[in-house]
């Protein structure tokens, strides 16, 4: 039997604009199980990145459960927050979030040193040589077309090693 990494239970976010509210999630259930690839799809404002956002701790829910790999996110204060998303979450946003005056290779160990983590050479080289951009470590994210950013983006969030990836892609 597989562990349950993510669980969501009556997971609900509202929005407030002006005398309307937005149920952007109302009422989600769901369990995602180690090694199990999920899919969310549907349209533009349908709540997929809102789900995404609470899965990782960005945000908040309004009302019900979010547990990631035994932890539920609402008993940690901010501070244990910030350690569990950089310890336990990858992410890989739409806008790949790039620090622009670094170039690939520290982009992609800055969340390693951020943490005072070990930086595992030989796994961030294999990725590089797998996601065929091992020749850009040098350059700047300016430098590399879209998809050469996105790559690093990938790797990015592979190199923690973390329990979950969270990709939020068109």
């Amino acid at each position: 039997m597989k562990n349950v990494v993510v669980k969501t239970q009556a997971l609900k976010k509202y929005y407030q604009t002006g005398n309307q509210t937005v149920r952007a999630l109302d009422g989600v259930d769901f369990e995602v199980v180690e090694r199990e690839f999920i899919s969310i799809i549907g349209k533009s404002g349908s709540g997929k990145s809102t789900l995404l956002h609470m899965i990782g701790g960005l945000d908040t829910p309004s009302s019900g459960t979010v547990i990631v790999d035994g932890v539920n996110l609402e008993s940690l204060n901010s501070e244990q927050l910030a350690l569990f998303r950089r310890r336990k979450v990858g992410f890989i946003f739409q806008q790949y979030n790039l620090i622009p005056d670094l170039n690939v290779y520290d982009n992609i160990i800055f969340p390693l040193e951020l943490d005072g983590m070990q930086i595992d050479k030989d796994f961030i080289q294999e990725l590089l040589e797998i996601l065929n951009i091992s020749d850009k470590q040098e350059m700047l994210p300016a430098m590399l077309s879209g998809g050469e950013q996105q790559r690093v983006a990938i790797i990015r969030a592979l190199a923690t090693k973390p329990a979950i990836i969270l990709a939020d892609v068109n």
